[in-house]
């Protein structure tokens, strides 16, 4: 397994569960978060947040763990 795909793998992850943790403060002090909220509303715009970012966490962690393999040439 290629050492830089590990890398990216965990990093992405790691952010994208940073992100879950600051959900409420990206939707506040944001202008995408509040963009979100006014497009979308403060439920569904949590909800849609935390479904992004759980995925991003969950295709990380399959990146790092060598499931996923992106094209090498």
């Amino acid at each position: 397994m290629p050492k830089d795909q590990l890398l990216i793998g965990a990093v992405f992850a790691l952010f994208c569960l940073i992100g879950l943790y600051k959900d409420l403060w990206i939707l506040a002090q944001t202008k995408k978060g509040q963009w979100l909220v006014r497009r979308c509303g403060q439920q569904r715009s949590v909800w849609l947040l935390r479904s992004l970012f759980g995925c991003g966490a969950v295709f990380g962690v399959l990146l790092a763990c060598n499931v996923i393999r992106p094209v090498q040439w």
